[in-house]
């Protein structure tokens, strides 16, 4: 088959049995791969109203029909589940080259289910696939894990694993690339792993992947390389200084987080900029599979090394606590990273503490730890805390939703549907807060390419009229979701429009595939998201900001966003998906 396998790879842990499934190419023409294919997968195989810890509940991985080809910025695999921390649905993109491993193993997808009966790790290579032990790794962070895994198969295995964090449950708990060393995984997906007994899945493949139309495929691709070269945001800010760039840029619309969203021109820049990191603690430009741009950089604190630190890792464990030590910010995404800890989750648990602290709710002397905007010197132990569920960490590894429900505060969490925001201030943005308020993981990524050029752009302009603007919202959530099905960083995303994406996806596959086909793929995933959902127990009051920013998003602009999405008042989609 061109540009997709048409192979699934389905591991049950609990038998324990691996067994591999044939895709039809009309399946796969319908979801196209990446987070449609594997969100299908997920509502085949999952009741929505399980506990998402339960052995019941799978976790799907699944490529595009670009991925691991030389399309530009294709090394990506999202992995959907139910979401450990908000029992809806969990989509999570992963770069590095896990990826591309996967499809030159044979797969499309692979699909993780039941539990493990003691600490295990999936090993597929050129001989096989095989469940080994890890009762070895269990209570060993990322790093190490990764280095003894990769003894025990091949030097350049890639490998997504769990920490600390994950292996004890703790729904902030992520997944994380080795090669990479990044986070990957909002929601809770480290803890879905842990609940398994799985503490990695390394892979090694050695097979080729085939276009169907190699000349124009190869074509398309120069010409948008070159076009992405000359992209200003990609070229002349995320090439040259990382994520880290779009912290100037948002801190100088007055829209960079602070002191949980309390304000977002209360901060000065002081250390956080880009260039400082490359003046202080830059050691070298990273790059995930076949990516033209090679936004990653491996930085140094002392003796210390580690990605990024990225954008959100900044706001979140930066600008968001007060913390202006790029630092202090760059050694916390370490512990993250190693702990295996969402930053962006942990950072916004922390955040809305020193809030709680700041006006009186929480207690330091009761919880024994104390919590202060700006005061960097306790986060590597709060962070331990968490990872390790100890004190005041057993309940802020729940997030930072509980914590502040616990105290009967639950208006400082500054979230959606319990996710913690990204990099975004939404208050100078009333479609940002919109993208925020319907996003169905509970709150938009800011790895989004259009979600970052969109924002930037929005702040600098008047608002048309609002039904144009509700629709360009829906419009860019379908293409951006489309982007990931077919198998593109989204990213990269931002400098590629859809008629480009389904050419290429059309050259890869053989299969007449327009521009049509690719949007309805992505609005489909998004309504079947939706279904899930609703599925499991969420509803139109789920549709909403925090307290303090709730005026931007008022209950006529969600209807009219229903209204243009097909779907009735109470936000359920009409049509079959």
């Amino acid at each position: 088959m061109d540009g997709w396998t048409g192979v699934i790879l389905r591991v049950n842990l609990g038998r324990p049995e691996v067994t591999q499934e044939v895709l039809g190419k009309d399946e796969l023409r319908k979801y196209v791969g990446g987070r449609g294919l594997a969100g299908h997968l997920l509502a085949k195989g999952v009741d929505p109203t399980i506990d998402a810890l339960s052995p019941a509940n799978k976790m799907v991985f699944a490529n595009g029909p670009l991925t691991g080809t030389i399309a530009p910025g294709n090394g990506r695999c999202v992995v959907v589940s139910k979401s450990a921390l908000n029992n809806g649905i969990a989509c999570a993109n992963i770069g590095g080259f896990w990826a591309a491993e996967l499809k030159s193993a044979g797969y499309d997808a692979l699909i993780v289910e039941g539990k493990a009966s003691e600490p295990t790790y999936l090993w597929v290579g050129d001989k096989g696939v095989e469940l080994r032990s890890a009762a070895h790794l269990w209570g060993k962070g990322t790093r190490q894990g990764a280095s003894e895994i990769r003894k025990e198969t091949v030097d350049d295995a890639a490998i997504i694993s769990i920490g600390q964090a994950g292996e004890r449950l703790a729904r902030i708990a992520s997944l994380v690339e080795a090669n990479k060393r990044w986070s990957s995984g909002r929601a809770g997906l480290g803890a879905v792993m842990g609940s398994k007994n799985l503490k990695a899945i390394a892979i090694k493949g050695s097979g080729s992947i085939r276009v169907a139309d190699r000349q124009g495929f190869e074509k398309m691709v120069k010409e948008l390389n070159s076009r992405i070269a000359s992209e200003t945001l990609l070229s002349q800010h995320i090439a040259y200084w990382g994520t880290a760039s779009i912290v100037k840029l948002l801190h100088s619309q007055g829209a960079l987080p602070v002191c949980n969203f309390q304000g977002a021109s209360a901060l000065p820049q002081a250390g956080l900029p880009s260039e400082y990191i490359a003046s202080s603690i830059f050691k070298r430009r990273t790059s995930c599979f076949a990516c033209p741009v090679a936004c990653g950089r491996v930085s140094q604190v002392l003796q210390a090394t580690g990605e990024g630190p990225e954008l959100e890792d900044i706001m979140a464990l930066g600008s968001n606590l007060g913390i202006t030590d790029i630092s202090a910010v760059a050694m916390a995404s370490y512990l993250c990273e190693d702990f295996g800890l969402d930053p962006v989750a942990a950072g916004s648990a922390i955040a809305c503490a020193m809030e709680m602290q700041d006006k009186g709710v929480l207690d330091v002397a009761r919880v024994g730890t104390s919590f202060s905007f700006g005061d960097s010197s306790g986060v590597a132990n709060i962070l331990n805390l968490m990872a390790s569920r100890h004190g005041v960490g057993e309940l802020m590894a729940e997030g930072g939703y509980q914590l502040a429900k616990q105290y009967g505060v639950p208006e400082f969490f500054m979230g959606v549907k319990k996710q913690a925001f990204s990099a975004y201030d939404p208050s100078k943005d009333e479609w940002l807060a919109l993208s925020y308020t319907t996003s169905n993981t509970g709150a938009a990524s800011a790895v989004d390419g259009k979600l970052i050029r969109a924002t930037l752009r929005s702040l600098n302009r008047h608002p048309g009229n609002e039904a144009d603007e509700v629709e360009r919202i829906k419009i860019r959530q379908d293409l951006s979701v489309a982007m990931e099905c077919a198998g593109i960083c989204p990213l990269i995303a931002a400098a590629l429009d859809a008629n480009e994406v389904a050419s290429l996806v059309g050259a890869a596959t053989g299969i007449d595939f327009s521009t049509a086909d690719l949007l309805a793929a992505g609005e489909r995933t998004w309504d079947s998201e939706r279904i899930f959902n609703l599925g499991a127990g969420f509803t139109a009051l789920d549709d909403q900001l925090p307290g303090r920013f709730r005026q931007l998003t008022n209950g006529d602009l969600v209807q009219e966003y229903y209204r243009i999405r097909g779907w009735d008042s109470s936000g359920r989609p009409g049509a079959q998906v």
